[in-house]
């Protein structure tokens, strides 16, 4: 389910957290492939919620 979350990620912009993301998209888009870029901006999802829920942060 996070892959299908972060396959939006590419075309975002503005001031959203994961249009942060967008470079790191673009970036392994390029060198990767678009699976492989999208897996990581699922992780950072992932990786972002764990740390929001374990330290009660919204």
């Amino acid at each position: 389910m996070l892959v299908e979350a972060a396959a939006p990620v590419g075309p975002m912009r503005g001031r959203y957290y994961l249009a942060v993301r967008h470079a790191r998209h673009a970036r392994l888009t390029v060198r990767r492939g678009a699976g492989r870029a999208q897996i990581a901006v699922a992780h950072s999802m992932l990786v972002s919620a764990y740390y929001m829920l374990t330290r009660d942060e919204p």
